[in-house]
């Protein structure tokens, strides 16, 4: 009769073993670095090798092992699912805030374009790119004349959108930049005809000055009477105002 004796570490061992097979086999994040990983390796080889490619290999495993590694390294996945969970969770603001933040990005788009316009229109004044620096001085009157001429209407709209996004804002928090938006409003409109007396004189100095003062007088007079109305206005509706207490919230909730 043949005794055997099983050794308590080896059976020890064993079951480590397949408590830890196990582990891989179920568990998701282990399983996708033991078994996908090699799979996917396993798939790209085989597919060059039908394709008679097998030269493209190593390329491709640097690819796949240098992507994984990124993806691990910077912890995309982790950023992945908390932004999948902002959104999941994610609650609009009020109404009113929603205006003021599409209006920032519009601003911001026609200023950009405007600015764009304006460099296109100042390198338009320079025919032949002087030599020194007495040239570039020079053409400088120009160059700032041609850029305002251009980028001028694009960024007073864009101010102008900006803070008429903020106006709907204070609106209905009730606060009292509301009336002085319309002032800073009215002042910029008419502002743009002053930039462009201002840039016809830069481009062409012989041209008379006249045109530009007066541009600033009446923008002085606009300004003066825009205050007296919203003065007048504040007096007649200044209950309004005064119930800032309303929070916003209770608009976004109402709509």
């Amino acid at each position: 009769r043949i005794v055997m004796r099983h050794s308590k570490s080896i059976e020890e061992t064993a079951a480590l073993f397949t408590r830890y097979l196990k582990l891989v086999m179920e568990h998701p994040r282990y399983s996708r670095i033991v078994l996908g990983l090699p799979g996917l390796l396993l798939i790209i080889l085989s597919i060059l090798s039908v394709l008679n490619l097998l030269y493209y290999y190593w390329i491709a495993l640097l690819i796949v092992l240098g992507v994984y590694l990124l993806y691990k390294g910077f912890g995309i996945d982790r950023q992945f699912h908390n932004f999948y969970r902002w959104i999941k969770e994610y609650s609009p603001p009020p109404l009113p805030v929603q205006i003021a933040n599409f209006s920032a990005i519009a601003a911001f788009i026609c200023v950009g374009i405007g600015v764009f316009l304006g460099w296109n229109g100042a390198a338009a004044e320079v025919k032949t790119p002087p030599v020194d620096l007495g040239g570039w001085l020079a053409l400088a009157p120009a160059i700032a004349g041609g850029f305002i001429e251009h980028s001028i209407d694009l960024i007073i709209v864009g101010a102008c959108v900006l803070l008429f996004g903020r106006a709907v804002k204070w609106y209905f928090e009730r606060d009292i930049k509301l009336l002085r938006t319309v002032v800073i409003v009215s002042v910029i409109i008419w502002s743009r005809q002053i930039f462009i007396e201002t840039s016809d004189i830069l481009k062409n100095p012989e041209t008379s000055y006249e045109r530009l003062i007066f541009s600033i007088v009446i923008g002085v007079l606009i300004a003066i009477a825009t205050i007296l109305i919203v003065l007048v206005c504040y007096r007649a509706f200044h209950g309004f105002f005064e119930r800032k207490g309303e929070q916003v919230e209770e608009f976004g909730e109402e709509g």
